[in-house]
């Protein structure tokens, strides 16, 4: 185990999941958005407004509430050295599920179908950037690298 493969895989992980929460966060502004713009309170710029603030805050709570799950599953998948992209979308589909459920994490309008959308979009960049290489940081398996040379070569 080398110190520098390790330490270059937690900036790997690291930036891996900011990516993810900003593509998730993209992804509710948008919609938050798209409603705040598409609705009769267009007219009110105040109130389109207070819909682009309620996905920010709907993005703290998610973010806050769904973290924990996040770091299990990627130090689970880094353990285990678990590269599927099934798993990493489960993982984000069940943290975006129970984030939704978790009381006074996100507001009463919200709807469990967006919770579940941001987190297999973030399980989807997740894996992309970082996941698709879990357990990375730990010795090479066999048969993973290039063909080995034969011992004693013939002329």
């Amino acid at each position: 185990m080398n110190i520098g493969n390790i330490l270059w895989r937690l900036v790997v992980i690291a930036f891996g999941l900011l990516v993810a929460l900003a593509g998730s966060a993209g992804m509710l502004i948008a919609a938050f958005g798209g409603r705040a713009f598409s609705s009769v309170e267009a007219s009110r710029p105040f109130s389109a407004f207070l819909h682009v603030i309620d996905a920010v805050f709907l993005l703290v709570g998610l973010a806050g509430a769904s973290l924990p799950v996040w770091l299990v599953a990627v130090l689970v998948g880094e353990a285990l050295a678990w590269r599927r992209l099934v798993y990493y979308l489960a993982t984000g589909a069940v943290s975006g599920g129970l984030a939704a459920v978790v009381p006074g994490a996100v507001p009463a309008s919200h709807d469990l179908a967006l919770s579940v959308a941001t987190g297999l979009a973030a399980g989807l960049i997740y894996w992309a950037i970082a996941g698709r290489r879990a357990g990375a940081w730990g010795p090479e398996k066999p048969g993973s690298g290039a063909p080995s040379a034969p011992n004693d070569p013939t002329p």
